[in-house]
């Protein structure tokens, strides 16, 4: 029986034809999605209470993506902090979404109160998303002459998805909710058309609190709110984004036109092709592997 030996060199050959023939990589790419609250099939209507609508991306760099956005407020009247209670969201053509809650008839994001209590009936739309990401741009569609559109964040950080009712604003910070600051519209926003279309751009402000270092799949909007302050709010560096102005009262009243967030994702892997000089070798060595070949037989 003939027993069959390699060349010596046939698995050093094998190994370069290996190589020249290019290697396989994933790159990063940003993905950008835009969504608009303009559906002209609810414009002038108002959702059931807790009720979700849904929206797919206006705009995104390769592939859409999903947002689910229900509304929430702190109606629920119980011995100290008022509890979150699902509230419902109306949108209005040219203006974006607000919310209705149980105890104001203000179609919009507001902080309104019926009681002597000044942080009670606070409103917030939770933005869930069908991938991780990182807010980017926010926004406002619409303020009442005379208010603010002053908001404050959270992000999501538990397993699973969160639940609120029940909950309360003060309890939120801590568990597993990050609280990422508060957001004024008179010193973090641009105009982006007339006096009520402000923009928040997360990529332009100076100090973006946590937000620009943050990925969730849900984020927490609501209106300027004292009861989620945190940190040493003596302390004038912390001031600005984890204590509200020290004489808060109840002065926002606006809608949102659009979010805008990003993810950094791998891209398809590609294969680099061989240079014209790795070609011209690989086939100059194709006679030497058939004699090789010859050879160990």
């Amino acid at each position: 029986m003939n027993k069959h030996h390699l060349h010596p060199l046939l698995p050093v050959y094998a190994l370069t034809l290996s190589c020249l023939a290019g290697s396989a990589h994933a790159a990063m790419t940003t993905e950008s999605w835009t969504w608009e609250f303009d559906d002209a099939s609810r414009n002038g209507t108002t959702s059931a209470l807790g009720e979700t609508w849904n929206y797919s991306s206006d705009s995104f760099t390769n592939n859409s993506a999903n947002l689910a956005v229900n509304a929430w407020s702190s109606t629920g009247d119980v011995s100290g902090p008022d509890t979150l209670e699902t509230a419902q969201l109306g949108q209005w053509s040219g203006n974006g979404i607000g919310v209705l809650n149980r105890e104001s008839d203000c179609h919009c994001l507001d902080g309104a109160t019926t009681t002597s209590d000044a942080f009670e009936n606070m409103d917030a739309v939770l933005l869930s998303f069908d991938q991780d990401v990182t807010l980017s741009e926010i926004r406002v569609g619409w303020i009442q002459s005379g208010y603010d559109a002053d908001i404050s964040l959270l992000a999501w950080n538990g397993a699973g998805a969160p639940s609120l009712f029940g909950e309360t604003y003060p309890g939120l910070v801590g568990g597993s909710w990050d609280f990422l600051g508060h957001f004024y519209h008179s010193q973090d926003t641009t105009a982006v058309g007339g006096s009520d279309d402000q923009l928040y751009d997360f990529n332009s402000i100076a100090d973006t609190g946590g937000v620009s270092t943050t990925s969730s799949s849900y984020y927490l909007l609501t209106v300027l709110n004292p009861e989620l302050n945190v940190g040493n709010c003596d302390n004038p560096a912390e001031q600005l984004r984890y204590c509200s102005a020290t004489a808060y009262s109840p002065n926002e009243k606006f809608k949102i036109w659009s979010i805008s967030a990003q993810s950094n994702i791998p891209s398809t892997p590609t294969s680099e092709v061989p240079e014209p000089s790795s070609l011209w070798l690989l086939l100059a060595g194709l006679p030497l592997l058939h004699r090789l070949r010859r050879q160990a037989t």
